[in-house]
């Protein structure tokens, strides 16, 4: 069995799948917590039946007799009665990828007779020279659907495969990984990009190296790298070429023509460079081999694949011109979408095309409206509110009349009882005032706890404004009732019943 600790561990679990699924008797317990070590929960997880324990760590101690996780585990074993062979070994050093080639060399040290101790996988050591073997045989599992693509930088093969991911991701139930290695150069440099799709969650933790499908984005990376390693055989190879199926023969180099006839490789080839000058789009390639690999590589269906493209009908074109040539921009893009939907010279546009200053000022007179139409009906709900408050203001005039009869009658002027009124109004209107910018707070607060994206605090200058303009309300619409009320004959209004 074998004992790994970080990043090693998915690719352990997978290897020790697929050797119990070929009879073979191999375990692994994962280390989560180190030092504090629990020993004694260490040796309740090691099978009592465990003969031989590999120890992989990702470190090197030198000077030391073994890493540090392999010197604990031989501790946790020391005084009891069990004693079973233990080695230990190093993995991942110089950030090199652990792929179950290697973690099968490791159980097969482990079933030698003499098991190598201080061993190291994924590098060639030179200096101690305990370097493991690699099968002689690659481990094809079967673990999910496996592809890579070569292109170089700025050509859009990354996002187009960031695309791939992305659709098979949202419009299908399957699971999908990707990894991009870029060249130190990266915009005119090697991209390689490693993808994989699966129905079940996908363990694997290290590159693609035994892909389903290969793409090469660009002809000349046939001589110059080795772009089918690993290529499963049966596989899928999309090529990216220049020549047609007359030329190609002449153009392919030996090794690779005899990779494709002894693995039995189903070739395909488009002129994607072609396509894309022919639509306007010079040195873009990813567009066409990435519908090219939907087409031939089968992953999904391919009218699946294309339920994530729009049709003509709501076609959206985004695209950023250079700082000061807008103008030039727009108009060649114009000129090209005429050309590509060859609309006859002497007609109007067959299509929309807007800069970013005409979207905002749209934009700004959309939003200009929705104030008119806001204030509008603000203003509409302050009428409404105000009539309500001059109504119940004259009522309370008409069952007052006596009162204000004896007032006058002990010296009461009219301008004390036009403040009386006012301010019973605007006392009214301050209130309903009050009890509205409550319930904007609390609609405010819902809003920013539901959907914290549109969270804004409510200003104090717009608490302040409403409070005053409710005041405002209750002094304009008081104003009558008080100067009615103000008006009333004493003696008339003594002798009212």
């Amino acid at each position: 069995m074998t004992d790994p600790m970080g990043s090693v561990i998915e690719t352990a679990k997978i290897v020790v799948d697929y050797l119990n699924g070929k009879g073979q008797k191999t375990g692994m317990v994962m280390v989560r917590l180190y030092r504090p070590f629990s020993a004694d929960a260490f040796l309740k997880s090691v099978p009592a039946t465990a003969a031989r324990i590999a120890v992989l760590d990702r470190t090197k101690e030198p000077g030391s007799v073994a890493e540090p996780l392999c010197v604990d585990v031989r501790a946790a074993f020391y005084g009891t009665d069990r004693h079973p062979l233990i080695v230990g070994g190093r993995y991942g050093l110089s950030s090199k990828d652990t792929t179950p080639e290697q973690i099968v060399s490791v159980f097969e040290n482990l079933a030698s007779q003499s098991p190598i101790d201080n061993f190291t996988i994924g590098i060639r050591d030179d200096v101690t020279f305990k370097s493991l073997p690699l099968p002689k045989e690659p481990i094809i599992l079967k673990e999910g659907y496996e592809a890579k693509f070569f292109g170089i930088g700025s050509d859009g093969t990354v996002g187009a495969n960031k695309n791939s991911v992305k659709i098979i991701g949202d419009l299908t139930d399957k699971f999908a990984q990707a990894y991009f290695a870029y060249d130190s150069k990266k915009s005119g440099g090697v991209t390689v990009s490693h993808l994989r799709f699966g129905d079940k969650p996908i363990r694997d933790t290290y590159l693609v190296n035994n892909p389903d499908f290969v793409a090469c984005h660009v002809p000349v990376y046939l001589e110059k790298y080795d772009v089918l390693k690993g290529l499963k055989p049966g596989g899928t190879f999309l090529l990216n070429s220049l020549w047609d199926q007359n030329e190609i023969a002449d153009h392919l180099p030996a090794k690779v023509k005899r990779y494709l006839a002894e693995n039995n490789i189903r070739f395909f080839i488009i002129n994607a460079t072609r396509i894309s000058e022919e639509l306007g789009m010079p040195g873009r390639t990813n567009t066409i081999m990435q519908a090219a690999f939907f087409k031939v590589a089968g992953v999904i269906p391919y009218e699946t694949a294309r339920l994530r493209f729009p049709t003509e009908e709501r076609l959206i074109l985004v695209s950023k011109a250079r700082p000061g040539m807008r103008e030039e921009a727009y108009e060649e893009i114009r000129q090209l979408l005429r050309r590509l939907r060859k609309t006859p010279p002497g007609l109007p546009d067959d299509f929309g095309l807007s800069t970013t200053d005409q979207i905002i000022k749209r934009l700004d007179s959309i939003l200009s409206m929705v104030v008119l139409v806001s204030i509008g009906l603000a203003s509409l709900g302050l009428m409404v509110g105000g009539i309500g408050v001059m109504n119940i203001m004259l009522v309370s005039v008409t069952e007052r009349t006596k009162e204000i009869g004896v007032r006058k009658a002990i010296g009461a002027r009219k301008f004390d009882i036009v403040i009386q009124f006012l301010t019973e109004a605007v006392t009214l209107a301050g209130i309903g005032g009050v009890a509205g910018i409550a319930f904007a707070a609390l609609v405010t607060m819902l809003v920013g706890k539901l959907v914290p994206a549109l969270a804004a605090p409510m200003p104090g200058w717009a608490v302040m404004m409403g409070f005053l303009v409710s005041v405002g309300v209750g002094i304009f619409f008081g104003t009558w009732p008080a100067m009615k009320a103000a008006n009333l004959d004493p003696v008339e209004a003594l002798r009212y019943e």
